[in-house]
């Protein structure tokens, strides 16, 4: 049978748990075959912007997986079964531990009418039950060939006799579409409460439930993320939402080979979480350093990071198509520097917001610290803006004060975050640490800003979406000034470039008139206390 010509849907619940989400969307890809699987959706809720930029970084590694962040949980569930012929409800703690297939399910689904639905949680080895700490009988199965079996959920009971849930089933869409548009539900647990008090209205014209001789899967309860319900889950502290979100950031991922052909005797098991550490270990920080025509000053560069105190960083430095020696001289301090992670990447010219992109694609790190060639560090830079960030989840951006150097030699002091200021007026350096969640949530730099500014509107695209900056009062980054720099060419473009944020960031833009005028007298009185004076910007050649 041709899975896409029965519109298949997976809709899958996730919030604040990406680790696990990853794990169910991995091994659900490992033991189904991918012309079977239809398409998979995730509506996932994120409490936090941290969650969000994490649910962001999931979605750059599923890219054949659509992520719908939730707005009205109700309306994004019926307009995402709506869409499909046959939808399978599955929930993020949920793992796939035997191969199955799609296309049988779907069959024997449109074979049996009377059959309610087809469980991949359910089989002659679920013989407990875990929520309510309870042995469960089996019921009398009626064997359909190909591994499936039949049952009469009406007299059934524990898991077998509660038909319609998210766990990990499949249902016709027609069935379920009346009661999800009716039903009064706010979110996976109300939702699923609702369709199971109402499961008794399909008794008489769906009495049968299929399933799997052995369940397909089952759901691991390592921790509670809503307070709806008072389900039963693991007390290991090590597994908390905070401990699992650290480990998925920082590279780790939930080992699911182990759970290949998994002995479960539930539909849900109270099982540890075995992690897998990226190897080579995953570095905490990607310094990305793109260069174009700037050889000469690009050994500094380097070598401010290799001088830092905080060690655990990579450095990917772009050759973006420049004319002189410059992907020579990087080849060079990868030669004299080997016990340091130094990597090129050589390209075309693509411009500043291009090169930034390529090397951030191109890094493993867990937050990203953009680096010009000509400028540098101060010893501390790393270890400040890092500490910042680790003690304080909620913050995505960590800023300094800058110092002058070059031609000039003097402290710039920056100005303390301000998101109603972003769209007039940039308080960040671009030499600013964030989170690699950040780069996915905003979509990389725009390569748009042809000119310069690609660090402003990459900021505001953050702002939008809520994410929060720190500023730490020292003078840790060294910004170099020298005759005919690029700020030259970005001044000329000034009106261009502003406008360019503006087509950029429509919705911010469209703001009402009353917030847009506290916003410019707040850029009024900054730039009085900043005597006038905006950070400058410097920018590589522009493509041809």
């Amino acid at each position: 049978m041709a899975i896409t010509s029965e519109r298949v849907g997976w809709l899958v619940f996730s919030k604040d748990r990406p680790l696990q989400l990853d794990a169910g969307l991995t091994s659900l890809t490992l033991h189904c075959p991918a012309s079977e699987l239809g398409e998979i959706v995730v509506l996932y809720a994120a409490s936090t912007r941290y969650f969000e930029g994490l649910y962001a970084e999931l979605a750059a590694t599923h890219p054949t997986v659509t992520f719908r962040r939730e707005r009205r949980f109700k309306d994004d569930v019926v307009a995402v079964a709506s869409g499909f012929q046959f939808i399978a409800f599955v929930v993020d703690d949920t793992v796939f531990v035997r191969d199955f297939s799609m296309a049988a399910v779907i069959g024997e689904l449109a074979a049996d009418q009377q059959a309610l639905g087809f469980s991949l949680r359910l089989g002659t080895n679920t013989t407990y039950c875990y929520p309510l700490d309870a042995p469960q009988p089996l019921p009398a199965f009626e064997p359909r060939g190909s591994g499936v079996l039949a049952f009469d959920w009406s007299g059934a009971s524990y898991d077998f006799g509660y038909p319609v849930e998210l766990s990990s089933s499949v249902y016709r869409t027609v069935d379920l579409l009346p009661l999800l548009k009716s039903l009064p539900y706010r979110n996976p647990n109300t939702l699923e409460a609702e369709l199971a008090a109402r499961a008794r209205l399909f008794a008489a014209s769906h009495p049968g439930l299929l399933c799997l001789e052995r369940s397909a899967a089952f759901s691991i309860p390592a921790n509670i993320v809503q307070d709806v319900a008072l389900n039963r889950a693991s007390p290991r502290p090590s597994q908390s939402i905070a401990d699992l979100a650290a480990i998925f950031e920082r590279g780790g991922r939930i080992d699911v080979g182990r759970f290949y052909d998994f002995p479960n005797t539930g539909c849900h098991q109270d099982v540890p979480l075995e992690i897998l550490e990226p190897v080579p270990a995953r570095p905490a920080v990607s310094v990305v350093i793109p260069c174009f025509g700037q050889a000469e000053y690009l050994p500094e560069a380097v070598s401010s990071v290799i001088r830092q105190t905080f060690e655990d960083w990579e450095i990917v430095i772009v050759d973006d198509g420049s004319t002189d020696d410059t992907a020579a001289v990087a080849e060079r301090l990868i030669r004299s520097n080997p016990e340091s992670r130094i990597q090129l990447l050589r390209q075309e010219n693509r411009g500043l917001a291009g090169a930034r992109n390529a090397g951030i694609a191109k890094s493993t790190g867990r937050f990203i610290l953009p680096l010009d060639a000509d400028d540098m560090l101060e010893p501390t830079m790393l270890a400040r803006t890092v500490d910042l960030l680790m003690v304080h989840p909620e913050v995505g951006i960590a800023y300094t004060d800058l110092r002058r150097f070059g031609a000039e030699d003097r402290v710039e002091s920056a100005a303390d975050f301000d998101p109603d200021l972003i769209a007039e007026a940039n308080q960040l350096n671009y030499c600013s640490l964030f989170r690699r969640g950040i780069w996915c949530a905003a979509r990389g730099y725009n390569p748009n800003m042809v000119y310069g500014y690609e660090d402003w509107d990459f900021w505001v695209a953050c702002v939008e979406r809520g994410y929060v900056a720190r500023r730490i009062p020292e003078p840790l980054f060294l910004y170099r000034v020298r005759p005919g720099s690029m700020i030259t060419r970005a001044r000329a473009h000034d009106a261009e470039l502003l406008g360019q944020i503006r087509h950029n960031h429509p919705a911010l833009y469209r703001l009402p008139s009353r917030l847009r005028r506290r916003s410019r007298m707040k850029v009024l009185r900054w730039k009085h206390r900043m005597g006038g004076l905006l950070t400058e910007r410097r920018h590589v050649r522009p493509p041809a």
